[in-house]
């Protein structure tokens, strides 16, 4: 019985942090776009980084800076999860949002 028991809370474990991973990476969507909406890719990027801290990132910006006031710019971000990385396999979340561009 207590293999079965802790089989099932490992799977949980994993399961919150596929959880936690899902909400971050749609955070980190909003905060990219909403950092593509007011500076350019660079700075988008930096930003991202930062926000991500040690979790792998990748960002694609559509369309590529410079961007006219009042474009849409999507900002697609995918997440390299925490959750099952010790049993081998590479899961990225994606997530995506998008912004009007401001005025500078």
């Amino acid at each position: 019985m207590l293999p079965l028991a802790t089989l099932l809370a490992v799977l949980a474990l994993h399961a919150g942090l596929l959880a936690a991973d899902l909400v971050a990476v749609q955070g980190l969507a909003r905060e990219a776009a909403r950092a593509a909406a007011v500076t350019d890719d660079a700075a988008t990027r930096d930003a991202l980084e930062q926000a991500a801290g040690r979790q792998a990132v990748r960002l694609t910006l559509d369309p590529a800076s410079p961007r006219d006031p009042g474009a849409l710019v999507t900002a697609e971000v995918s997440l390299l999860s925490r959750a099952f990385r010790a049993f081998g396999p590479e899961i990225w979340l994606p997530a995506r949002a998008s912004m009007r561009v401001e005025d500078r």
